[in-house]
């Protein structure tokens, strides 16, 4: 079916792009806070890892996020095979940076081991996904399957922000403010680096391999079929 074909090719895209974006990042940090909270859970070091990182992160969600728009042209007829589909590229395209910090926030619960929490999220995005889901196609058909899949990764980054927010930052007593005013860690920065570094390779190979297999497909089969 032509609508499941778009959500399918559309939500994949927007993982692929993530996954390719933070490259190992996130499990860069896990492994460093696990690392820090092992010797001492020092609320002033958590505070500058998590800074140091984020200012890693929001010039690559900016930059990616920028380079989809510039090139959604190229880009909707790489992945759908025909331009009538842009618009529904283009509201894919706002859940990117959503799910960068999304996953961003996510590998918090992993640092420090909140694996219940981590099993909460699954399980209430799936509930209110397929609440959101059903509505949205049924009412619009195709235009809402695409609001579904860039709004699925909305829901997510609320369920997952508040979950962090509760059981991480009010828990270990990580304000906003104490993330402002911490210093950026060079050797953190270094770190992160050579997580990025041994992960981009193996990302980039992936991601070419599977958007190149799936856009064969479209251009030979079609997503109508």
């Amino acid at each position: 079916a032509t609508g499941l074909g778009i959500i399918d090719q559309l939500s994949n895209t927007i993982n692929r792009i993530k996954q390719l974006s933070l490259s190992m990042l996130p499990d860069g940090m896990v492994r460093i806070i696990a690392k820090q909270n092992s010797i001492d859970n020092n609320t002033v070091i958590i505070a500058s890892i998590i800074k140091t990182y984020f200012l890693m992160v929001i010039p690559v969600a900016v930059l990616v996020t920028t380079l989809g728009y510039l090139f959604d042209d190229q880009l909707t007829l790489y992945i759908f095979g025909k331009i009538e589909y842009k618009l529904y590229f283009q509201i894919g395209m706002i859940a990117l940076p959503v799910s960068l910090f999304s996953a961003s926030f996510r590998s918090f619960l992993k640092a420090y081991k909140e694996i219940k929490s981590i099993a909460f999220i699954e399980i209430l995005v799936i509930i209110l996904n397929l609440l959101l889901f059903i509505p949205l196609v049924y009412y619009l058909d195709i235009t809402g399957g695409v609001i579904y899949a860039t709004g699925s990764f909305i829901v997510t980054f609320i369920v997952v922000f508040s979950v962090v927010r509760k059981n991480i930052f009010i828990k270990y007593k990580i304000s906003y403010s104490d993330i402002k005013n911490a210093k950026f860690s060079n050797i953190h920065f270094k770190e992160l680096l050579a997580f990025i570094s041994s992960g981009i390779l193996v990302g980039a190979f992936s991601v070419f391999e599977e958007v190149t297999v799936r856009s064969l497909v479209v251009n030979q089969l079609g997503i109508e079929e």
